[in-house]
């Protein structure tokens, strides 16, 4: 007989062998008869070469559910992964091993695999040592399988095209909201640049860059509220206002990473550098080494005077 013909004769003998594994592998009813179709697709693949590679050893019968139980481990490991215990289970020993496969990989449960243990090893095993090597053993969950029905509901984890563009708008108007920053930025005065990026990139409190500068703290904040007034109505004459500023950032727009018209991917957008370069560093020496206020001066004269 041709391997059809063997397919054909042996087809009721087959299904019988099916039927036993997954109900040894106590497989539900949608993964039996997904196992099912598979195997008997495989089968007649290549014009039924499983047949052909029979050399008569033994007898059909076991041959055939030999080729059934080796691919029912190759389905299940396409689908779960091959089983592998974990690294503290191995360091534990082969109880462990042995706790671990039959909790997380045959999901008997850690009561009925406490009853199998100690049967298996009467009088060597407790569940109280059990106990004690579950607490060990690290959380593992397996691969959870959904219907497509409950697929069809989840977002899509794909940014849509729409946002897409939006983002690389928002990341656009970020980079001419920098350029009018920086601009602005670069009006100021010396000193009244390096208090704001004190207070805004540093995250300093008045109090701080009040004594670090060496200047009185309740007209320091009159300064920093006339010197951001001054900002915002250079930022609002360029075009952009407070909401528009929220709405870039609410956008990604200052984190996007667009194309810069030159094919170059470029660095994220920030309003302020999160490192001051070597010309902020020397406007800190500068300033402190230059600052003269009169309460300074008359503190000097006073010093003399009592001298």
């Amino acid at each position: 007989m041709n391997a059809r013909e063997v397919f054909v004769a042996h087809q009721d003998f087959i299904e019988r062998a099916l039927k036993v594994v997954c109900a040894r592998q106590r497989l539900s009813a949608p993964d039996a008869e997904d196992f099912c179709s598979a195997f008997r697709v495989r089968l007649m693949e290549d014009d039924c070469a499983v047949f052909r590679k029979f050399q008569g050893r033994s007898s059909v019968q076991t041959y055939l559910v030999s080729v059934v139980m080796h691919f029912f481990q190759d389905w299940r490991n396409a689908r779960w992964g091959k089983w592998r215990p974990s690294a503290e289970a191995r360091r534990l020993g082969p109880i462990a091993v042995e706790l671990e496969t039959l909790c997380v990989r045959d999901e008997v449960g850690f009561e009925n695999a406490c009853e199998m243990l100690c049967a298996r090893h009467q009088g060597h095993l407790s569940r109280a040592d059990l106990e004690a090597i579950a607490a060990r053993l690290p959380p593992r969950q397996k691969r959870a399988f959904v219907s497509e029905g409950e697929i069809v509901n989840l977002p899509s984890a794909l940014t849509s095209p729409d946002a897409q563009f939006i983002a690389q708008e928002a990341g656009a108007e970020a980079r001419r909201a920098t350029v009018a920053m920086c601009a602005a930025l670069g009006e100021l005065a010396v000193q009244d640049r390096l208090i704001v990026r004190m207070l805004v990139e540093d995250g300093l409190s008045v109090a701080t860059i009040s004594r670090t500068l060496k200047l009185r703290q309740k007209p320091l904040y009159r300064r920093i509220h006339q010197v951001l007034a001054l900002l915002r109505a250079q930022l609002e004459r360029q075009g952009f206002s407070a909401q528009h500023v929220a709405d870039l950032l609410r956008h990604g727009g200052f984190e996007a990473s667009g194309d810069s018209g030159e094919g170059k991917i470029p660095d994220p957008v920030r309003l302020f550098s999160c490192n001051p370069g070597t010309q902020d560093v020397q406007d800190v020496q500068n300033v402190q080494n230059t600052q003269t206020t009169p309460e300074a001066e008359n503190a000097r004269n006073t010093k003399r005077l009592v001298r």
